[in-house]
């Protein structure tokens, strides 16, 4: 810019020059008292100018420079942070993923151990149901046995009974014929007296 207010500077005087030979003659006296009056002042301000574009166009590059340096800083640390907290992520998923995988294992190994407890106590149901049979088998059997030898022998105990009862009842009617036939006798001997 300070090229193009150089430029400016430089074809001021020619533009006014050119001006003023458009223009009409009071003009051109005024443009030249105008140069003469002011002439000095607007090359120091138009270099003050220059320089303060110059110093503007430096700072302006140096802030964009540093702009353009924080900003990659910015994208930096922006990056590292959800790389980072993408890492986390995938830490925290795999993380989840194994407690996922260790839980189901261990529901899988307690649904296993819980079936082998069911069979075993199944098993020892089964074994402890067919112990009771086989003991109730055998008390039954061993109750039917003493019962019959209980029967058999209380039934020879009444035939013995009943024999020794049919017995002396032979002998009560043995005696009574016996009686009667010594009472008959006697009897019958007083009168043969």
């Amino acid at each position: 810019m300070s090229n193009k207010k150089k430029r400016n500077t430089a074809a001021f005087p020619k533009e006014v020059g050119a001006e003023t030979e458009q223009a009409d003659p009071a003009e051109e006296g005024v443009d030249r008292i105008r140069e003469i009056l002011m002439g000095g002042k607007t090359r120091e301000i138009e270099k003050r100018f220059s320089r303060l574009e110059e110093r503007l166009r430096s700072e302006s590059g140096e802030l964009r420079q540093e702009i353009r340096s924080r900003f990659d800083e910015i994208e930096s640390y922006v990056r590292q942070e959800i790389e980072s907290v993408g890492s986390n992520l995938r830490k925290e998923q795999e993380k989840r993923e194994e407690d996922d995988q260790r839980v189901v294992s261990d529901l899988t190994a307690a649904r296993e151990a819980l079936k082998a407890a069911i069979s075993s106590l199944e098993d020892r149901a089964e074994n402890g149901l067919r112990d009771l049979r086989q003991k109730l088998l055998a008390q039954s059997k061993s109750l039917m046995d003493e019962v019959q030898t209980k029967h058999e022998s209380l039934t020879a105990q009444v035939h013995s009974d009943l024999a020794d009862v049919r017995f002396a009842k032979t002998d009560r009617s043995a005696l009574a014929a016996l009686l009667t036939d010594v009472a008959v006798r006697l009897n019958e001997d007083p009168e043969s007296d």
